[in-house]
């Protein structure tokens, strides 16, 4: 392999079209955090000795076209370069190579980030079908032997990466879709990506210092000091993989308590099946709280972990470099830059998980009053839903399934969890204000979802304070203080719903966001104008 010095000169020579050299800069700029795949070093070589498919090409353009087109204000077909990637990937379906790979899992992120959650689901179907017909789900069991040039490992590293954010869009589904993850194990058989320095320094010589190593032992201190992008990477896994057993807590405990629970495969009457039916979950009953769970109590520690154990991205903060060039790619200040933007993304992770696990510990997420009667010592609130709340009941269905979706409008959350939720909000708007430097364009997919699942919250918490205002009205100067307690939560609520607000519909001129847009334009039409009547009634 050349010298790097001289292939970052023939990249920035009329060796490599201008296109090109925009659209690869742009996305390691702008993306390599959310998809590290690529090994940066031997990537820029492949594209001067042009030798990276054209498909591989237009998935990171596409990716990164509004970035592009917002600054430089360049226009171009956006849709066009989607439609031709889409007639490519079936064109080369029978016989996929790694950067066709690569393709369909960049692919599927994007449609994530942009809220397609349609083609989202399809490429991250696809995408998995792939790395398991290839074998990359067992790469390390099935290998047959080690690799001996550093070509060789490189390309082994790649496909664990791939993998990864492969198995990482599958929680997801899973997660948001209330279904099993696709790839069929929590436990895959795949190391987890390499966290060496070296991996994304683009002055270190391929040939020395590999393979890479992680060590899981490494305090946030030495994870800041070697500033290993990779950390951040592992750090994402690990939070998706506890959101896919969520799903599947979930989809277990309805099952237990539901009459489904009682139709085995002898009542079926399929042949060959006899005694395969599902272990129940074993629930205290009947339970004043979910947290009475042990099954639900270790997801909600293990998330706190989880986010405890973060590196925290405002202590990063000194560290943020927002010019870039390729030639300062996997500088120890340049890792520092992208760690920092994922960790804050990551953040947005825990935030959507933690407060979604909460919303479900309530009656009315069983599916009929008997389930609930079976699980709760208190009834689910009987309620007459709103004809906006039916609206936007309906629109929440499109991306969320319906013991998700119900939840953001359910007013029976058991108050331990509610608490936790409204704490959770208060705590995520003190975060972003920490971190307010950090440009829009940088935010990955799952924020405007956090976004989101907060202002529901919000939502509810005035709505909950009004009607206590309400009551208390008027009333005996013991409930004075109550009164006062009301008011001052009520008004930091709106602020707190105010700053989101604002914050994700400026996102969504960023980004575009065509799925989470519907979601909230009627949030903005009906609870905005009530946010403004109660601002007007408190006279703030």
């Amino acid at each position: 392999m050349q010298d790097q010095k001289d292939v970052l000169r023939r990249f920035y020579s009329d060796e490599v079209p201008d296109e090109t050299r925009e659209t690869v800069t742009y996305f390691f700029d702008y993306c390599y955090g959310i998809c590290p795949i690529f090994h940066p070093a031997s990537f820029v070589y492949r594209i001067v000795e042009g030798k990276v498919e054209k498909l591989l090409l237009d998935a990171m353009r596409a990716f990164v076209a509004r970035i592009i087109m917002r600054k430089t204000g360049k226009k171009f077909d956006h849709d066009e370069i989607i439609k031709r990637i889409y007639q490519s990937l079936l064109l080369q379906l029978n016989d996929p190579s790694l950067d066709y790979v690569c393709a369909v899992v960049i692919a599927a992120t994007m449609n994530g980030g942009e809220g397609d959650f349609i083609m989202f689901n399809s490429l991250s179907c696809m995408a998995v079908s792939l790395v398991t017909r290839l074998g990359w789900s067992t790469l390390d069991i099935d290998i047959k032997e080690l690799p001996r040039t550093w070509e060789e490992w490189c390309t082994l590293e790649i496909k664990r990466r791939v993998f990864w954010l492969t198995y990482t869009n599958d929680c997801y589904q899973s997660f948001l879709g209330n279904r099993p993850i696709t790839i069929g194990s929590l436990s895959p058989f795949v190391s987890a990506p390499k966290a060496e320095y070296t991996w994304e320094d683009m002055t270190v010589p391929q040939s020395s210092g590999w393979p890479c190593q992680t060590n899981i032992s490494e305090s946030n201190s030495d994870i800041v000091r070697n500033a290993s992008v990779a950390h951040a990477f592992q750090d994402g896994c690990a939070i998706v993989s506890i959101m896919a057993k969520m799903g599947i807590f979930f989809w277990h405990f309805k099952v237990s308590l539901s009459s489904a629970s009682t139709m085995n495969d002898n009542a079926l009457n399929i042949r060959y099946r006899q005694n395969w039916s599902m272990k129940p979950i074993e629930i205290p009953q009947p339970l004043s709280n979910m947290l009475e769970c042990a099954e639900f109590k270790a997801l909600h520690e293990r998330l706190a972990r989880w986010r405890d154990g973060l590196v925290r991205a405002e202590d990063l903060k000194r560290h943020w470099s927002p010019s870039f060039l390729f030639s300062e790619f996997g500088s120890h200040k340049h890792r520092l830059h992208i760690m920092r933007v994922r960790y804050f993304c990551l953040y947005g992770h825990f935030v959507t998980a933690f407060i979604i696990l909460h919303l479900s510990n309530r009656p009315s997420f069983f599916s009929t009053p008997a389930c609930a009667a079976a699980a709760f010592k208190e009834p689910p609130l009987s309620t007459v839903a709103s004809a906006e709340d039916k609206a936007l009941r309906d629109l929440l269905a499109y991306a969320f399934p319906g013991a998700i979706h119900e939840g953001f409008l359910a007013t029976d959350t058991l108050k331990e969890s509610w608490d936790l939720c409204v704490d959770t909000v208060y705590e995520y708007v003190d975060f972003l204000k920490k971190n307010a430097d950090i440009p829009l364009e940088r935010y990955d997919h799952v924020i405007p979802i956090s976004l989101f699942v907060c202002i529901t919250v919000l939502i509810r918490s005035i709505r909950m304070c009004k009607q206590k205002i309400d009551d208390l009205a008027g009333g005996a100067d013991q409930e004075r203080q109550q009164l006062v307690r009301a008011r001052k939560e009520i008004i930091k609520d709106i602020r707190a719903l105010r700053y989101m607000w604002s914050l994700l519909t400026d996102l969504g001129a960023v980004w575009q966001v065509r799925g989470m847009t519907d979601l909230l334009r009627i949030m903005q039409v009906e609870e905005m104008s009530n946010t403004a009547e109660l601002l007007s009634d408190l006279e703030l």
